[in-house]
């Protein structure tokens, strides 16, 4: 793959929901989450709120399917009529090869929560796009009644003060989603 430049590599990166059946090793999710804490955004007193939790197992990953499937169905996500869309979810969800689990330490005032969140996402994009440039794709996930449930907070040891603020899954993309067309920041602009 030619070496992208960074304006490339945003306008090129996409959310993969179908992945090969490769792993990424774990060493490059750590290599990449090393370049990836240099966040843009520093907050106070760069405090670098987060901490990751790598499933990569089959063991991990039906775990958190397992999960998933019974917080939607506590919430009716799952009735009689929607048992194919159970299945369906749940053989793509099992053909992630890995699922990063990002979790920040929740700040105690709402200016420092908002900071170390819009810090948190910062570096959560970075991982993206790092990402993207050496063929691993990614989504993210964002199911606050997942993520908040005690069974998923119990079984990743997701304390009091904690919160988690992405499933990201990821790995090797074969096929790159079209690419949806932005609406020109000039139409959004306003100059005073």
């Amino acid at each position: 793959m030619a070496r992208m430049n960074i304006s490339e590599i945003i306008k090129d990166a996409r959310q993969v929901i179908r992945f090969s059946e490769d792993s990424v090793p774990r060493e490059a999710i750590v290599e990449l989450l090393n370049d990836a804490v240099y966040a843009a955004k520093p907050n106070r007193g760069l405090s670098e709120p987060w901490r990751f939790i790598l499933l990569d197992s089959m063991e991990a990953k039906s775990r958190l399917v397992g999960i998933m499937l019974e917080v939607g169905a506590e919430l009716g996500r799952y009735d009689r009529n929607k048992a194919r869309i159970k299945e369906q979810f749940a053989d793509m969800a099992m053909s992630v090869p890995s699922y990063l689990i990002v979790v920040m330490q929740e700040h105690p005032d709402q200016t420092g929560w908002e900071d170390d969140f819009a810090t948190t996402c910062c570096m959560i994009q970075n991982f993206s796009l790092l990402g993207w440039e050496k063929g691993i794709g990614m989504t993210w996930l964002k199911d606050d009644d997942v993520c908040d449930s005690p069974q998923f907070r119990e079984w990743l040891d997701i304390h009091s003060g904690e919160r988690a603020v992405s499933i990201l899954s990821l790995g090797y993309y074969e096929d790159v989603p079209r690419l949806k067309e932005r609406v020109p920041a000039a139409e959004k602009l306003t100059v005073l």
